[in-house]
């Protein structure tokens, strides 16, 4: 599986206009599939060699105009060069905007955050390690990108309570209102807006933790900031959180972070890739990007982060699959058997992945076989 560099200019919107284009650059972006023989459940596989060893870098890609047609995203089914072996000659329709619609579909089998609180939330203890930075030296586009994550809508109320403290503003960035550290909240529908024990706000509002603090919807942690707002069916709650930390928690929240690190880092990458999709084809253009639940993606928040989660995202830094310039839809589930029935046997089996990378296979090896004909790619940002 051949890598890419792609860098991006440093201002948001050319930014968020580059990420959209994703680049009709010439160059290869063929790769030859691993020899990979899918693992056997009821057997204890071998390690295999290695095939890729150590991956060279194409040359870095540089483009002063990145405008190119902000739908250049291809759908998995799309992405792949005819089934193999074990795919089905003719795969099913794709769910829209969406993984598969069941819990079960990711390995580690999570569930959206709840909408009860504790009345008085304790800080989480992140026992993770902080990760080494990436082994690039470079920003990408993971220390840049802002993800909108619904963690909670079309609700009556809201539980929310700041770790170290907090303040609410409006749009505009005004204080509203301060927020104790480790005390609840709850939010509701008052007569004019948003209102909060007893303050009457506007109908969005913006929730900050104080400096190094999390923000709790429901029974989970978060990073990152809040945006609260009334809409015709309810409240929503949305977590606006850097590329980087989500997937910290992602990689968690879908994977068990005890698993190999190439495991991991597979998991990663093809999270990053399916966020990015939906950073550019929203679930709601006003409001969020997806979910926090496995019909998109899992994403449990701070407790499910781990020193090994955070070393798969960091030491994969901007890798996405890419397919003819494009940014792919890389759809996975937990085993194959639900990648069979929900994606027409098209992405990645999370259980499969965990025995190839046992058996010594690395990160790129596993998704070249789950992604055939595509490459990996890196969103860097100019210096």
């Amino acid at each position: 599986m051949l890598k890419r560099c792609i860098r991006l200019p440093k201002s948001r919107n050319e930014k968020l206009g580059a990420i959209a284009a994703l680049l009709l650059v010439s160059g290869s972006f063929a790769f030859a599939p691993a020899d990979m023989v899918r693992p056997d459940a009821d057997s204890s596989p071998t390690v295999g060699q290695l095939r890729s060893g150590k991956l060279p870098l194409q040359p870095w890609l540089q483009s002063d105009t990145l405008s190119v047609n902000p739908w250049i995203i291809y759908r998995q089914a799309e992405a792949f060069v005819g089934p193999t072996a074990a795919q089905p000659s003719s795969p099913a329709a794709q769910p829209d905007a969406a993984k598969a619609g069941s819990s079960s579909s990711s390995a580690q089998n999570s569930t959206s955050a709840g909408a009860t609180a504790p009345t008085a939330p304790t800080a989480p203890i992140v026992k993770a390690a902080a990760a080494p930075p990436p082994t690039s030296g470079s920003l990408t586009i993971d220390a840049v990108l802002e993800m909108r994550v619904a963690l909670t809508r079309d609700v009556s109320t809201v539980s929310l309570a700041a770790s170290t403290g907090g303040v609410i503003t409006d749009l505009d960035g005004n204080t509203l209102r301060s927020l104790s550290a480790q005390s609840g909240y709850t939010a509701t529908i008052g007569t004019q807006g948003i209102a909060i024990d007893g303050t009457n706000l506007p109908t969005a509002v913006w929730v900050y933790p104080n400096e190094g603090g999390y923000l709790a919807i429901g029974n989970s942690w978060y990073r990152g900031r809040l945006l609260l707002a009334i809409r015709e069916t309810g409240l929503i709650a949305v977590n606006h959180v850097l590329l980087r930390d989500y997937l910290y928690s992602v990689v968690g929240s879908e994977m068990s972070p005890s698993w190999s690190i190439e495991a991991l880092k597979a998991q990663a990458i093809a999270a990053r890739s399916y966020a990015l999709t939906h950073n550019i084809r929203p679930a709601s253009n006003d409001y969020y990007d997806l979910d926090n639940t496995p019909r998109f993606q899992a994403y449990g928040g701070v407790d499910k982060e781990a020193n090994t989660t955070q070393t798969a995202v960091n030491e994969t830094s901007g890798e996405f699959i890419s397919q003819a310039g494009g940014i792919v839809e890389s759809l996975y589930a937990a085993s194959q058997d639900i990648v069979n029935t929900a994606h027409g046997g098209r992405g990645m089996s999370q259980l499969d992945a965990l025995k190839f990378a046992e058996q010594g296979y690395q990160y790129a090896d596993i998704l070249a076989y789950y992604y055939p004909g595509t490459a990996l790619a890196r969103l860097e940002m100019e210096p």
